[in-house]
Order: C-alpha cells, then structure tokens, then sequence
C-alpha cells in the first residue's frame, strides 16, 4: 500500500508540472510575433556588429553619409522596439503563469482530495492543496508589480515615444550637423526609457511634482480669510439660488475663472472665490458681475 507522504510525492509534481504547462501556454495573451529570433539576431549582427558602422566612417561627407546615418539610425530604433516587445511579453507572462500555475495546481489537487484513496488521503490531499494557495498569496505578494504593470508599461511606452519624437526630429538635420554618434545618444536614452527603475522614476517624479503643486495651492487657500461686501453678496445670491446650489451658476464661474487671462485663478475654489478677503480675488468678482451680468442681491 503506498503511502501517504509518497502518494503527495508523486502527485503534487505532477499537478504542479501540468498546471504551470497549461498557463505558460494559455496566458502570455500576446499574439505570435513574426519577426522571430532570427530576423533580430540578423539585424543585430548588422547594424550593432563590429563593422556596421564602416561603410558610415568610409562615406565623404554629405547626402550619401547621411543616407547611411538614417538606414543605420531607423534599423537601431527597430532592434530596440523588437527588444523591448519581447521583454513587454516577458513581464506579461512571468507575472500571470506563475500565480495562475499554482491556482491550477490547487484546483487539481482539491479534485483529488474530492475523489481519491480514505479519509486520511483526503485529508492530506486539501492539506497539500491549501499550502499550494498559501504559497501563491506569497508568490503575489512577491509579485505585487501585476497590479501596477499596466501602468509601468504604459509608462515605458509613453517615455519610449518621447525618445523615438527627438531622434526623428533630429534626423531631419544634416549629418555635419546630427552625425551618428550623437544620434546613438539618443539611442541610448531610447533603450534606457524601455526599463521598469525608468518608469517607476518618471511615475514619482510626476506624482511628486503634482504633490507639491497641490500642497502649494492648500496652503494658499489657508491663509485666505473671508469677507462680506456687497460683491460676495451678490455673487453667493447668484450661485445659491434660494439657498440651494445652482449648478449651472456655479459652473459658469467656475469656467470663467479657468478662462481667465490671470492664471492664478485657475482652478480656484469657488467657494474660495466667492467670500476670499483678497485685492486680485475682490478685483475679479466685481468683474465677473459685469460679464456675467449678474443682477445685484435683494
């Protein structure tokens, strides 16, 4: 009679090997490239090869060398955009079959504990089924990126295009002017803007930069103290019609403070607006009145 611990022996790799099979096959969810291995490593040989840049060194100055720039400078964007599709894949698919490997292998062995051997096979089998789960939540707890990765990717792309829009652009110049070794510095800059550190920099970057500029506008709300006068009246009677909220009042001061020459009022509250004891925010409600043609409060 086989044994326990050697019945899960035999078992969970099986289950394990079939489970991971199964998602490395069904979740790359990407469609076949048809530019394989070969066409890249033949490229690459070309145009990143020892002597790919010799008929460029050789050429006299001119319209002919910088026909050769171009050829040389387009192939090296294309090597580059093959590369970062495979390693966009790769993400892709480390990510998804590892965790969806091991809900598979749970699923296999909870079948079996369903249908197999006595009661302490049974036992054994869920035992081994919920370790396999614990195992996955570590595995994405490990693997918290999937969550983010849409957002890095498009991230990467976006910083990608931006390097891809300079080198066009500065392919438009004459070779004396952009030869090709100042074009394989933005070449560089290119394949760089295609890494994860990259993306999470310029994701930070922006969110720290939207931080400070919000912390800069709270804090200038703060301060602001309020007043009464005849403009603050007029233009609260206006927005609160009968002391309820007139959406489309409010949204035509809102629009005509994110209009407004004076970009210090964009985007300012409007409750701000409409009571803040400041000479600028006094000077725009008396003007607003007038465009508007906001009648005086009763």
């Amino acid at each position: 009679m086989t044994s326990i611990p050697g019945l899960l022996a035999r078992i969970i790799p099986v289950a394990l090997f079939s489970a991971a099979l199964s998602a490395c096959a069904s979740m790359q969810g990407y469609p076949v490239d048809p530019q394989g291995p070969q066409e890249l490593a033949d490229l690459q040989a070309k145009y990143f090869g020892s002597n790919s840049e010799a008929a460029y060194n050789a050429a006299p100055p001119g319209g002919a060398r910088q026909a050769i720039r171009d050829d040389i400078v387009y192939h090296r964007m294309q090597i580059y955009n093959m590369e970062f599709s495979d390693f966009e894949r790769a993400l892709s698919l480390d990510g998804n079959s590892i965790a969806v490997g091991t809900d598979l292998a749970s699923f296999a062995l909870s079948g079996l504990a369903a249908t197999t051997g006595n009661a302490a096979t049974k036992a054994a089998l869920a035992a081994a089924s919920a370790g396999v789960l614990s195992a996955n939540g570590a595995i994405n707890k490990d693997l918290y990126y999937q969550s983010t990765l849409p957002a890095l990717i498009a991230q990467m792309k976006a910083d990608r295009a931006t390097a891809e829009l300079n080198i066009l652009a500065a392919l438009k110049q004459p070779d004396a002017l952009y030869p090709l070794a100042r074009a394989d510095l933005d070449l560089q800059v290119l394949n760089n803007a295609g890494s994860l550190p990259a993306a999470i920099a310029s994701i930070t970057e922006k969110a720290t930069t939207q931080k400070n500029n919000a912390e800069d506008k709270m804090a200038a709300f703060r301060s602001v103290n309020y007043v009464s006068n005849s403009s603050t009246t007029t233009l609260s009677a206006w927005v609160f019609s009968n002391g309820t909220l007139n959406n489309a009042h409010f949204a035509a001061i809102q629009g005509w403070l994110n209009s407004n020459k004076d970009t210090t009022l964009h985007d300012l509250p409007v409750a701000v607006f409409l009571q803040g004891d400041d000479p600028n925010i006094e000077a725009a409600r008396q003007q607003i009145i007038k465009d508007l043609s906001i009648p005086a409060a009763q």
